[in-house]
């Protein structure tokens, strides 16, 4: 039994650890699988049945809705009629600070944005002059790097000069330095004209990219912006009567929308207040009501990014289902797993099966698993990013830490479940200790031999009376106020009675406690109004004295069946053998050879088997009331032990007139038991059922499983009045007949119950007016087999 019980935890174990593993690879997989398909959107990956329903499609369709807008600014920057326009004037401030290109020189220097595309690819070549020092510091802007704002510690030296390498001259001739006023310095303008070249260079690029990449014949997006406030349109259609026709339906989806009208329809996930959100981030260029039309040609007859997608997601969706379905299940299946370990967990030899392990303090032994475990997790996920690259490395390393960290998770749990269960997670912690020692300090010292009862809380009043005390003789000297004596003299006064009260309380237990010592069992100690160490010690007396009552009562009532008893087995002993005596004088008497001679043979021989009956029964039941007696405990079938006392006993019930009504379980009982003992048991309830009943009546037998106990009951009606309590009737010498005329010897029933309880089963007896019923119980045998 144990060795298979042991079987069964290591099984599951093995299969929460595979599940465990397994789950996890599944799922990295799957996120693997997820960040090719969805590298932005990985960690909130949604499969949807179809592309343009998921969130990739709909990730994509605003990125482009964000190339078109920004597209739009650049197109209003680097064209003029339709086309690329590079004697457009940059102002170097609105540009810098505004983004825009309006055309006009107006505060501070304007060039021509040819010009300054080509001086962003050169770089800016300037130097530091300092006429002190003589010294030059060369200095150079790279373009796209970005600005660097430690050069102009230099600069803004009042002695030292910059010096330009002017690759090309402003819109109005001159150089850079000579515009500078009250409004720009020197440095300032060379600061504008780096951010302008540093800023023109990264602009030109998307310009060209996103023309490449919208471009009508180049990707499967269509769209239609139109700005009315300077009517404006920006289009990859070629078509003015574009919105006028419906024709954005027509790709399969598709965005409408009109800020003067709030017209918004769309058959995609995309908001309107997310475009209105957008546009308004270039509010500079979109000023007042705008138009747009936007919309994906889903037949995909350009492979562009969309399409890429699409056929992506078609080929990786499947297949991530699949991880995903395999990693749900697996998971359900560890979990499973995991609450039938708990359930087995425990419940071995020992105290609940606990271990080793579990006798470690509960606080130190979950700090560090939880330091285990995270470190641990920390680690593995730390590599395993590192080597994502490498999938069957990572895979390797992710199933065996996992297995490690899972084993880890295992011990610490199955040892708390197991504390848990003993009841030991509390009573083994730190906690428990510290209370523990505190009670040890408060209760648990003794001095000359006289326990000192709360140490602790007597400490505590008296530093409280200390604190007072010294609070009012303080501030009445610091502020030569007689009312904090005053208000002093009154809380020691208080103090004081409440000292004399408690010590009231203490005399009224302590009388209770010498009337108790005295022998008298009634007294009891008056709780109410007690403070509460006083009014424990009360309970305690009180308790004390209720124990004493019913000790005194239990010893009387024991001496009174002793004196029965012994009234009752001289009686039974004394009858047998008074007519053995008779009979024997009898025979001294009379012709051996007569027949007269003969029946008095016959009665010696039956009292004679009747004074060993009873001679037997009553060793027996001293054997049974010493605990001298061996009991060989063994699975049985309880069904088939009352089927052949049944049959035993036919005759008998025959004989007197009874009339047996069996109804046993058709289900197989086991039951563990000695079969000598057990026999012996329902021979004994079965012959009183025989010495007692009532002749022609019926008696009841039923035998059937109960809450993971056979129990086995005999009912019958006593064809003597029975006057007497169901627990005296398994006294021994104690018979439903009174006269005691019958042949039982009194000792059935006590034997039978003994025996049972012996054997680890119960034994009740129930008496309502004449019926006399008999209950035995057993716990079934769990997971027994079939005898062999």
């Amino acid at each position: 039994m144990k060795s298979n019980r042991g079987t069964a935890k290591a099984v599951l174990f093995l299969i929460q650890e595979i599940a465990v593993v397994i789950a996890a690879i599944a799922a990295y997989y799957s996120y693997l699988e997820i960040s090719r398909l969805s590298p932005a959107g990985s960690a909130f990956f949604r499969p949807a049945a179809e592309f343009e329903r998921s969130d990739e499609f709909q990730d994509m369709v605003q990125d482009r809705l964000d190339d078109i807008v920004r597209e739009s600014r650049l197109l209003s920057n680097f064209q003029q009629n339709g086309s690329f326009y590079g004697r457009k004037i940059v102002d170097l401030a609105e540009y810098v600070q505004e983004g825009r290109i309006s055309g006009l020189q107006k505060n501070s220097v304007g060039y021509y944005l040819e010009d300054l595309i080509r001086w962003s690819r050169k770089g800016l070549k300037y130097s530091f002059i300092d006429p002190e020092k003589t010294g030059r510091l060369d200095a150079k802007t790279m373009m796209p790097e970005f600005y660097d704002d430690e050069l102009w510690l230099v600069g803004e030296e009042e002695d030292v000069e910059v010096e330009l390498i002017e690759e090309y001259e402003p819109v109005r001739g001159r150089g850079l330095f000579d515009y500078a006023n009250d409004n720009y310095s020197k440095e300032d303008l060379l600061e504008l004209l780096e951010q302008s070249l540093l800023k023109i260079g990264e602009d030109y690029q998307d310009y060209q990219e996103l023309g490449r990449e919208l471009a009508g014949e180049k990707t499967n997006v269509r769209y239609f912006l139109e700005d009315y406030g300077n009517k404006s349109i920006f289009t990859n259609f070629g078509k003015e009567s574009f919105k006028e026709n419906d024709t954005i339906k027509t790709y399969g989806r598709y965005i409408i929308l009109d800020s003067r009208s709030l017209e918004y329809e769309s058959n995609m996930r995309v908001t309107d207040a997310y475009l209105y959100g957008l546009l308004q981030n270039y509010e500079r260029d979109f000023q007042g009501n705008y138009y747009l039309e936007f919309g994906v040609d889903t037949s995909y007859p350009v492979m562009d990014s969309f399409a890429a997608a699409r056929d992506a997601y078609g080929r990786y969706l499947p297949r991530i289902n699949t991880l995903l379905g395999i990693s749900f299940f697996t998971a359900v299946f560890a979990i499973i797993a995991l609450l039938c370990l708990t359930v087995a967990s425990g419940g071995g030899d020992g105290e609940m099966g606990l271990m080793e392990i579990d006798h470690i303090k509960t606080e130190p032994f979950i700090v560090f698993f939880i330091f285990l475990l995270g470190a641990g997790s920390y680690y593995l996920i730390r590599q395993v990013t590192l080597l994502k690259d490498h999938m069957v490395m990572a895979l390797f390393l992710l199933g065996i830490g996992v297995a490690f960290i899972n084993l880890l998770f295992l011990t610490a749990y199955l040892s708390l479940v197991r504390r848990i269960k003993a009841g030991t997670l509390y009573s083994e912690s730190l906690l428990c200790w510290f209370i523990n020692c505190c009670r040890y300090i408060s209760h648990g010292l003794t001095i000359g031999g006289r326990r000192i009862l709360s140490i602790s809380s007597m400490l505590l009043v008296y530093l409280l009376f200390v604190a007072v005390n010294a609070f009012f003789i303080y501030r009445g000297s610091e502020e030569t106020d007689n009312r904090y004596f005053i208000a002093a003299a009154i809380f020691d006064a208080v103090f004081l009675v409440y000292l004399l009260y408690s010590r009231i309380q203490r005399e009224n237990i302590l009388k209770g406690i010498r009337e108790i010592s005295k022998g008298n069992p009634d007294v009891t100690v008056d709780t109410g109004g007690m403070d509460p160490e006083n009014m424990a010690l009360g309970a305690a007396v009180n308790a004390m004295s209720a124990g004493l009552k019913e000790a005194m009562r239990s010893s009387i009532r024991n001496e009174k069946l002793q004196a029965d008893l012994i009234t009752n087995v001289s009686h039974d002993l004394k009858t047998p053998l008074t007519s053995i005596v008779n009979y024997v004088n009898l025979l001294k008497q009379t012709d051996i050879s007569s027949d007269k001679a003969k029946e008095y043979v016959d009665i010696l021989d039956k009292k004679t088997q009747r004074l060993k009956v009873l001679t037997e029964d009553l060793v027996e039941a001293s054997r049974i009331s010493s605990g001298n007696i061996e009991i060989s405990l063994e699975k049985l079938d309880f069904c088939m032990f009352v089927s052949q006392i049944e049959g035993e006993f036919f005759e008998s019930f025959q004989n007197v007139g009874l009339i047996l009504c069996s109804s046993l379980s058709e289900e197989t009982l086991y039951i563990e038991a000695d079969g000598r003992r057990l026999f012996r048991v329902l021979d004994n309830i079965y012959q009183n059922v025989v010495k007692y009943a009532m002749p022609g009546t019926r008696v009841y037998a039923d035998l059937k499983a109960d809450e993971g106990n056979a129990v086995f009951s005999l009912k019958n009606i006593s064809r003597q009045q029975l006057n007497i309590e169901a627990e005296e009737l398994t006294e021994r010498f104690i018979r439903g007949d009174v006269s005691r005329s019958s042949e039982g010897s009194g000792l059935g029933l006590s034997i039978a119950r003994n025996l049972t309880e012996i054997q680890g089963g119960t034994f009740n007896v129930y008496l309502d007016g004449d019926l006399f019923k008999v209950t035995i119980s057993f716990p079934l045998v769990k997971d027994a087999e079939e005898p062999q």
